[in-house]
């Protein structure tokens, strides 16, 4: 078992908060998701994959059934289709 510092912890917090930042809240779930998993989880990246693309089905289920409005990035003030907006 790695032993790491409080710090160390919230790096990996404060990526996610930069990668909702960037790419939106769904998007960004799914890909901090799949980095977590195959960085520290050490799990094949089809097991990465599946679970990155079921946090993001689930949250677009959630928006699609109960019209919840999720954090944009900045790459959602671009002109893009609907996974990307």
């Amino acid at each position: 078992v790695e032993q790491h510092s409080n710090e160390y912890f919230l790096l990996w917090l404060l990526g996610y908060v930069v990668l909702v930042a960037l790419i939106g809240f769904v998007l960004g779930s799914a890909a901090f998701v799949y980095i977590f998993m195959w960085r520290k989880a050490n799990v094949s990246h089809l097991t990465c994959a599946v679970s990155a693309v079921s946090v993001f089905a689930f949250l677009s289920a959630i928006h699609l059934w109960l019209g919840t409005t999720y954090v944009g990035g900045l790459l959602q003030r671009l002109e893009l289709p609907w996974p990307l907006n």
